[in-house]
């Protein structure tokens, strides 16, 4: 069963409720633009329900029936990453794709051994503010126990903290930020290059929501950490980062494509669970409810943490647009 991309009833009737509780305009911070030629299959064949080319006009395409096409003004768009992917291709596409949107910025795709030279003609570009590294592309070998050092080449960091430049983080490890290795990564290279601006992705791969609450009072004490809410459905991890750092260091995320895959993901135990309609399908009481789409199940739980702490309509603004334009406005200068 792959119901992936589609926008079911059950999906138009949440996007309204949702419509109805957002602000007016909004900045996608994460947000994967990408050419299936590009990517090496199997470890994206999820992505074959979707178009073979997502630019631009397929992000607002598709994330515009969640959010209200209206509403998406600008993202922080990087390429999709993928195993032995054509990097150099990927990176030129989003190149000009992000040209399109005078207001939107871009993120090279970086890893070890590849030229720092290249890297240095993307950011030419004044709409390039930074970088994405991944673990597929670590020494360790790809994978999800990877620490952030094999796979973050140290020139990133050096050429960030000379430039204001922005790099977007995703840990990988079994406790995510919560695990001593990636804090204690972040704590130091936050430290030694205070001029970088780290933005945590999935607010610090908290899909668990106790890593969350565990792992993100270590590293309170830095200035220049920022954390995306993309594709985290509860509202938990939202709640914690506010209290931590502050209504101003969370922003809207969409993960584009994953958006727009069908179900949630959820704490359970000392982890998570991705809740996809082909696991649950055989199971009893399967016919009782109707799963929607991770964009909009990511999207109602910021707003609900929203709720939970009395956020009011300028608070909600910052969410949704005003910390990403702030953040990424000096970035590259």
């Amino acid at each position: 069963m792959n119901d992936n991309f589609t926008f079911a009833d059950v999906d138009q009737r949440i996007a309204a409720e949702v419509q109805n509780r957002l602000p007016d305009q909004i900045f996608d911070v994460h947000a994967h633009l990408y050419q299936a030629a590009h990517l090496r299959a199997p470890a994206d064949a999820w992505l074959s329900a979707g178009p073979a080319v997502a630019g631009m006009a397929v992000w607002r395409q598709f994330l515009g029936r969640q959010l209200g096409p209206g509403r998406l003004k600008n993202g922080l768009f990087f390429a999709m990453p993928s195993p032995g992917m054509e990097m150099d291709q990927a990176n030129d596409f989003l190149l000009r794709q992000v040209a399109q949107t005078p207001g939107s910025r871009g993120l090279l795709l970086v890893a070890p051994g590849m030229s720092v030279d290249i890297v240095r003609g993307g950011l030419a570009n004044p709409q390039i503010v930074g970088f994405k590294p991944y673990s597929c592309f670590s020494t360790e070998g790809a994978g999800d126990d990877c620490a952030p050092g094999s796979f973050v080449p140290d020139w990133a960091w050096e050429m960030a903290h000379e430039r204001g430049l922005v790099i977007t983080l995703h840990l990988t490890q079994k406790l995510a930020i919560a695990a001593p290795a990636n804090y204690e990564y972040v704590i130091e290279k936050c430290t030694r290059y205070p001029q970088a601006k780290l933005i945590l992705a999935h607010a610090g791969r908290s899909f668990c929501a106790e890593n969350a609450r565990r792992g993100l009072p270590m590293i309170r004490q830095l200035k220049n950490v920022w954390f995306d809410a993309s594709a985290i459905c509860e509202a938990g991890p939202f709640i914690t980062v506010i209290r931590e750092f502050g209504v101003e260091k969370l922003m809207y995320g969409s993960d584009f494509p994953v958006a727009e895959i069908r179900g949630r993901c959820v704490t359970l135990g000392d982890g998570f669970f991705w809740v996809q309609p082909d696991v649950v399908a055989q199971q009893p009481g399967y016919s009782a409810f109707k799963p929607t789409l991770v964009g909009l199940e990511s999207v109602r739980a910021l707003l609900d943490a929203a709720d939970a702490l009395g956020l009011g309509r300028s608070e909600r603004e910052d969410l949704f647009f005003n910390n990403a334009n702030r953040l990424l406005e000096n970035a590259n200068k």
